[in-house]
């Protein structure tokens, strides 16, 4: 069959495309979509005129295809491509499926980071890299809070394109006087991921208790002794402080905007 030749196809032509793409026999298509083995096999024996509506309903959801689609045979494949001509890819089809068994918690996370990713590309086609760079913004402050990356409390913000932001992962708010006079409270700092701190770097860190915080690194050879406060009056973190520890990367940069 030549899939890019606009080919008409019925229902049983269709569905065994359909298969071929999951790579599903009759008998793992009857365990993942809940239509009866018996049924699937009826259906190429005895004819597959009148097939119910709860069988379309369970294929159509499995392969995530409309009814519409299964049951026009003079439907062709090319109306199962996107505009550009490209078909849906088989890795495509096994996201909708794994999307499909996921818990209300799980659809819900999946939607978010589409959400998410819809923004930054919003973003990058409103300005196409004229000058503006899209960064990750982590709402929750770095003194305080759940660890950084567990909360996924962020969105896409717009920085100029500069030697920070070209270099940064991502941009997280500071809150506190703890780094002060070098970065204030309310500041936003440029992070760039790394595990690999040198003594005197300022890192975004998770320390168990405590959080995220931004605290500026004292290292002896390949171990971090301390991770301390540039404000003398605020406390450092050292000993058993720093055993859970997680390093998010570099601070390089700051700004107030």
């Amino acid at each position: 069959m030549d899939v890019n030749g606009g080919v008409s196809m019925d229902f049983l032509q269709k569905l065994d495309y359909l298969k071929n793409l999951f790579g599903e026999t009759n008998k793992t298509l009857a365990d993942r979509s809940g239509v009866p083995y018996t049924t699937i096999v009826g259906l190429y024996k005895n004819g597959y005129t009148g097939v119910r509506l709860s069988t379309l309903l369970k294929l159509s959801e499995h392969f995530a295809v409309s009814i519409d689609y299964l049951v026009k045979d003079e439907k062709p494949l090319t109306d199962f491509f996107s505009d550009d001509g490209a078909m849906f890819s088989n890795s495509t089809f096994q996201m909708l499926h794994a999307l499909d068994d996921l818990d209300e918690f799980g659809k819900k996370a999946v939607q978010a980071v589409i959400q998410a990713e819809s923004a930054r590309m919003d973003a990058q086609a409103t300005d196409p890299l004229n000058g503006f760079v899209c960064l990750p913004h982590f709402d929750s402050p770095a003194a305080a809070g759940e660890p950084l990356w567990a909360d996924g409390n962020y969105t896409y913000l717009r920085y100029p394109f500069d030697a920070r932001s070209e270099q940064a992962d991502f941009t997280v708010k500071l809150s506190g006087h703890s780094m002060e006079p070098d970065y204030p409270d309310g500041c936003t700092v440029f992070v760039r991921r790394s595990a690999d701190i040198e003594d005197g770097d300022v890192v975004i860190a998770w320390l168990a208790g405590e959080g995220s915080v931004c605290k500026r690194a004292i290292v002896r050879g390949e171990r971090v002794l301390k991770l301390e406060s540039i404000n003398r009056a605020y406390e450092d973190y050292s000993g058993a402080a720093l055993e859970d520890m997680k390093v998010y990367g570099k601070v390089i940069g700051q700004t107030m905007e």
